[in-house]
């Protein structure tokens, strides 16, 4: 069977989907469990041993029958310092015994429940709490080696999946906490020449908002509202309709609920959302036949996983770092995090490739040629050359494209919730930095901003 690489011709649209902080166990786990378990997936298995080996603080993992209501009842923590207790707790390094013991000792975690629940971090989706996503999986290529870049948070992970490299090892959000600039994805495509298309539809506040250096392109270059996606798709010319497509959610409460299945918000609203690109993408045959979409997480968000990280490391970048902002070097990968490729050019199953965020990296690099193909960052083996990181462009493709109709089921719709979490500062001051950088771009571009928040 040929590869990705070996057919780059019939390639012309990559796309990413990133959504908020669930593991591999936690969404997708219940593939390698009967009824219907999918042949090959390494997820949970309701077996004493399973137990026993990732029994955690004292809790065995997943009692079956036990798992939450869609919308995460808690926030589990999964910063650096919680998720190296996850990954090796008394057990032993990379043991994947801490998830219930960081939930006791760190916050946002409410500590261990006196009525015998289980902790929030040791719960399952099954397939009918996350419909559109199991869906998927039994129709798409399901990646069950694919870690989060660090065993770190979301902005790490984010610049990660947009560099292969960041400037801060953990998120800060409070005020004055905007990102420093470094060089982006976006950068490589646009300094080969011709350029190399590329767009991101964003649901919100575009991630990169964070950062003041971005605010050019977010109001003037090739930044535009998701809900356009579908009519790009169909309409737009083949010469201006972008070859690098990034989708992001909405990453806070500025324009509505959140749609990024971050906890402790319901999944619901992450999966409609998830239904919502397929069928845009897919709207156009011609198009969608020569389309690859990745959807992934940007890291697991304190919920158990089995698989422990290999031990690559990470070095720190060459750029100017605050220490405060880093910390020391990151030793592995992070925990293991879903991870579905999608497209009329891949059959679907299972892939056992090891990847992490910077594997889409590596495919874009080499489908257009780039010279950051060669990055170190983009290169990433262990010390002893036992792991490496591989390129989504090394997964099995097919020979020509098959094109199926694309039918997801709709979410459930659940209660209305109310959560009390107020936007963090960070995206209040960046909102307010990209008004005043230009106000009558920035209140064209997203109309929220003149009222009601201002």
């Amino acid at each position: 069977m040929p590869l990705i690489a070996d057919r780059f011709d019939l390639v012309d649209t990559l796309a990413v989907l990133m959504l908020e902080n669930r593991s591999f166990d936690h969404l997708l786990g219940h593939l390698s469990l009967p009824p219907g378990a999918s042949s090959g997936v390494d997820g949970l298995r309701d077996d004493p041993a399973f137990r026993t080996r990732f029994s955690n603080s004292g809790v065995a993992p997943f009692p079956w029958g036990r798992r939450p209501w869609p919308p995460s009842v808690e926030w589990p923590p999964h910063e650096r310092d919680a998720t190296a207790v996850q990954i090796g707790d008394a057990a032993g390094p990379r043991s994947m015994t801490g998830f219930a013991d960081a939930f006791r000792r760190f916050p946002p975690g409410r500590g261990a429940p006196d009525d015998g629940t289980p902790p929030e971090p040791m719960g399952w989706l099954g397939p009918d709490e996350a419909p559109v996503t199991a869906w998927l999986a039994r129709n798409a290529l399901v990646c069950d080696r694919y870690f989060a870049a660090l065993p770190a948070s979301t902005q790490p992970n984010r610049l990660m999946a947009l560099s292969g490299t960041t400037l801060r090892g953990w998120t800060k959000e409070g005020p004055g906490c905007l990102l420093p600039h470094q060089r982006l994805v976006f950068d490589w495509l646009e300094a080969r020449q011709p350029a190399v298309r590329w767009r991101v539809y964003h649901d919100g506040f575009p991630f990169l908002t964070l950062m003041p250096s971005q605010f050019e392109r977010i109001l003037f270059g090739p930044y535009r509202r998701l809900d356009r996606l579908a009519d790009d798709v169909r309409e737009e010319p083949d010469a201006s309709f972008p070859q690098v497509i990034f989708l992001e959610p909405r990453f806070d409460g500025l324009f509505g609920p959140q749609n990024d299945n971050h906890p402790p918000h319901p999944v619901s609203a992450g999966e409609a959302l998830l239904a919502r690109v397929v069928l845009a993408l897919s709207g156009n045959p011609r198009r969608w036949a020569r389309t690859l979409l990745l959807v992934t997480y940007d890291e697991h968000g304190g919920f158990f996983d089995h698989v422990a990280p290999p031990p690559i490391p990470t070095p720190k970048p060459p750029e100017p770092l605050v220490e405060a902002d880093y910390g020391p070097p990151f030793e592995t990968l992070g925990v293991r995090v879903p991870a579905l490729v999608i497209s009329p050019l891949v059959d679907p199953g299972v892939c056992h490739a090891l990847l992490d965020h910077t594997s889409f990296l590596q495919l874009v690099t080499a489908r257009f040629a780039l010279p950051e193909a060669k990055l170190p960052c983009l290169d990433r083996r262990s010390a002893d050359g036992r792991f490496r990181v591989q390129s989504l462009s090394e997964i099995p493709a097919r020979d020509a494209p098959q094109l199926r109709p694309l039918t997801p089921p709709s979410p459930l719709q659940e209660p209305p919730v109310v959560l009390d979490h107020p936007v963090p500062e960070a995206h209040v001051e960046a909102a307010l930095a990209l008004w005043h950088h230009d106000p009558a771009r920035a209140a064209a571009r997203f109309p929220e901003l003149v009222a009601p928040l201002f």
